[in-house]
């Protein structure tokens, strides 16, 4: 009996131990388990929280838009681009939709560039790079030009007459039209250049095909023939065609001739009716600018 309750015992302990020691490998096994499982859960509850405190936050007033600093505008008004913020992005900075406010920004014809950044928690940052209109153009349309010679705008009610008016350039081929666009620039830098702005501002350059440019200086209504190239050389003709006449007290000249060879320039003193006397490209435009409403008729045509 006592060598059956031995060996009874042994077994016991024998299943005991084993029992025992698969309780150990098991909770072995559930540490190594352990830090994937709550990595998993982890993962798992990412989308949620994230989705929840970007909620949290895009509604926070602490986020609220107080403060738009706008800087480089000047056609653009300070108030205009604080209602596109709003109306595109709402109150807060954390929704701030950059590339929207820049294209609406830029749909208003007067914003070439834009750089949007933000000082948390509450102040947005609008630098705008507008353009710079150097001249009109009179084509299908009225048309503000750079000095590069690209058209940015077509002239609304409110905008202003930027001299001079470029006129009679009306090509069909785009680059032909564009590089008469630069050339009439050219010939308004050279004016300038001469000096001759603080004697008689352009208001006019106008081009023919046959001739070449002529301008209307603003006023003494002065029409000068320059043909198509020597700009420089001929505006000093110019000049010393109007010294000279005011020296010999004979007045400013009406029409001047120079787009002629060599040194021979041909001068027409004004008379009481000049405005008869001037060409057609004269008379219509350089009389006066066009109003806001001749300009929306115009278009309307």
């Amino acid at each position: 009996m006592g060598r059956k309750s031995q060996r009874k015992n042994r077994r016991q302990t024998s299943v005991f131990k084993r029992v025992q020691g698969g309780g150990y490998v098991l909770l072995l096994s559930f540490q190594r388990v352990l830090p994937g499982l709550l990595l998993f859960v982890t993962m798992a509850a990412l989308p949620w929280l994230g989705h929840a405190s970007w909620k949290y936050l895009t509604h926070s007033p602490f986020f609220e838009i107080r403060h738009v600093v706008v800087r480089g505008n000047h056609h653009v008004p300070t108030k205009n681009v604080r209602q596109i913020i709003a109306d595109v992005s709402g109150e807060n900075v954390l929704k701030l939709d950059k590339d929207r406010i820049a294209s609406a920004l830029i749909a208003t014809g007067w914003v070439k560039r834009v750089d949007i950044s933000r000082d948390l928690p509450r102040t947005v940052y609008i630098d705008v790079q507008e353009f710079v209109p150097v001249a009109t153009i009179v084509t299908d349309g009225i048309h503000l030009i750079e000095a590069s010679g690209d058209v940015f705008r077509t002239i609304e009610p409110k905008d202003p007459i930027v001299r001079p008016m470029i006129t009679g350039i009306t090509h069909v081929d785009p680059e032909i039209q564009y590089q008469l666009i630069r050339r009439a620039l050219i010939l308004a830098e050279s004016y300038k250049q001469a000096g001759m702005n603080r004697f008689d501002p352009l208001t006019i350059i106008h081009h023919d095909p046959a001739r070449g440019f002529a301008l209307v200086t603003e006023q003494h209504r002065v029409v000068a023939y320059i043909g198509h190239e020597e700009f420089a050389k001929r505006i000093q003709k110019l000049r010393f065609v109007i010294d000279d006449a005011l020296r010999r007290g004979k007045g400013v000249p009406g029409t001047i001739h120079a787009d002629l060879g060599d040194q021979r320039v041909v001068v027409k003193p004004r008379i009481s009716n000049s405005a008869t006397q001037k060409p057609k490209f004269a008379t219509d435009l350089g009389e006066k600018s066009p109003g806001p409403n001749q300009l929306a008729h115009k278009r309307k045509l």
